[in-house]
């Protein structure tokens, strides 16, 4: 019959055994030291010089001093000296400089799985910290939101119209973009330079569609009518454009009146018109850069008042081609002129004849 324990080696008292109280004893410091265990630490491979009664170390590979020799045991002060004791399989012990909770495997000290609770927590932290304004946060080179069999939402929720249900986009730590329900419940598309200093991009009514772009254009989708505004001055309309009641042209306005009217009159025939005269100009930095005038179907180019046909306030100069790549007299027409810049004698104009292009010095084909 043994006399040790089987499981923690614990001496039995053995029959008619003198002196049966060291035994007992023994026993005793034994469970002192390995029951309700706690390690001030499972990495010391040396002996504090000066110990404290009861305290009990795992001796890390290496050991020296009194240690030597007793790797893998635990160490204990019991009575002014070191008492060693072999971990068995599935002993738990606190380690007090890891703050942790750990089983002896057989092998080395491991953290046990604990199934946690997920839910209500106060905040959770992935690879960074949380707070009390960032409750998840998550530092990551990316983050996926996978379905989970069929499709996926990512749901911003606001309390009330007049908060903030919003993504923004920063650059090291200061916005840069917003887009979302801000202040209201209309969708913006907001950028800033600085982070305080912000400017609606675009503005999506929530009860019409309507679209604003920035501080001088809107479209308003109920009336196909576009505005634009003074800058910085939304309330003074400078130009609008409507097609709501014109069949489908699109009149022009500004300060209110009708200017310029565009519509098609039949497929593929684009007209614009002056609404007052029917004339139509385009109006440059200078001058008037095109000028119809519809009394006298005459064209001016930088001529605010055409008399001919087409009347050019200035040179004009025809497209230039070389004699290997002349275009086809036949399909231009007779009567097109262009400028053929290699041509046998020098650069010279030449008109086409219907069948070929000729040059208007000496009506001799180009070749």
């Amino acid at each position: 019959m043994s006399f040790i324990s089987q499981n923690l080696n614990l001496p039995y008292i053995a029959p008619a055994q003198a002196q049966k109280h060291i035994t007992h004893n023994e026993a005793l410091r034994a469970l002192d030291a390995i029951v309700q265990l706690s390690l001030l630490s499972k990495s010391t491979s040396t002996p504090p010089a000066s110990p404290i009664e009861g305290t009990r170390f795992f001796v890390a590979a290496t050991a020296t001093g009194d240690w030597a020799g007793q790797e893998g045991k635990i160490a204990a002060f019991q009575d002014g000296a070191w008492a060693f004791y072999l971990p068995q399989s599935g002993w738990q012990a606190w380690i007090e400089d890891e703050n942790s909770l750990q089983i002896w495997d057989g092998t080395a000290w491991v953290t046990p799985f604990t199934p946690l609770n997920y839910q209500n927590l106060d905040h959770i932290g992935i690879n960074t910290t949380a707070d009390t304004t960032n409750r998840l946060a998550i530092s990551s080179p990316a983050t996926l939101f996978n379905h989970a069999g069929n499709g996926h939402q990512l749901k911003l929720n606001k309390n009330a119209a007049s908060d903030t249900a919003s993504l923004l986009y920063q650059s090291n730590w200061s916005g840069r973009a917003e887009l979302g329900l801000a202040g209201d419940d209309d969708f913006r598309f907001k950028v800033s330079g600085d982070g305080s200093t912000w400017i609606e991009a675009l503005t999506i009514d929530k009860d019409n569609g309507d679209l604003s772009f920035g501080d001088g254009f809107a479209y308003t989708q109920s009336l196909h009518r576009l505005e634009f505004f003074e800058r910085d001055e939304p309330n003074n309309l400078a130009t609008r454009i409507d097609n709501s009641n014109f069949g489908g042209a699109w009149t022009l306005y500004r300060g209110g009146a009708a200017q310029v009217r565009i519509f098609a009159t039949a497929p593929y025939e684009f007209n614009i018109q002056n609404v007052a005269t029917h004339d139509f100009i385009v109006h440059g930095l200078d001058d008037n850069l095109l000028y119809v005038d519809a009394s006298k179907n005459c064209v001016g180019i930088g001529q605010a008042a055409p008399v001919t046909t087409l009347d050019v306030n200035g040179p004009m100069r025809p497209k230039s081609y070389t004699v290997a790549a002349l275009p086809s007299a036949i399909t231009n027409g007779a009567g097109a002129i262009i400028f053929v810049s290699d041509e046998t004698g020098g650069a010279v104009l030449a008109f086409s004849d219907g069948t070929d292009w000729r040059r208007v010095t000496d009506r001799a084909v180009v070749a």
